[in-house]
């Protein structure tokens, strides 16, 4: 299952169309990396670190880091997980 951040929501699982719009969203500004640290204030703030809502134009996420891929996935349930890099 992919992990992020969506509209300050962690997600567990994206859909297609979620892939297609995260893998788009960095270009456009809609996009921030998250680290364990910042998982309180994002979800606290819908997905936006700096306080811009973004409406109209797609939704904002989190790209979490190994770290918040790790802490977000055990408290899903899932006890093993691989991520595509480190560093």
């Amino acid at each position: 299952a992919i992990i992020a951040i969506k509209n300050g929501v962690p997600h567990i699982g994206l859909t297609e169309e979620e892939i297609l719009d995260l893998s788009q969203s960095g270009q456009e500004g809609r996009a921030t990396k998250v680290t364990t640290r910042d998982l309180p204030f994002l979800m606290a703030s819908g997905g936006s670190k700096n306080g811009n809502s973004h409406e109209g134009k797609g939704h904002v996420w989190g790209a979490t880091t190994v770290a918040s891929t790790m802490h977000l996935a055990h408290l899903a349930g899932i006890s093993t997980f691989v991520t595509g890099g480190t560093g």
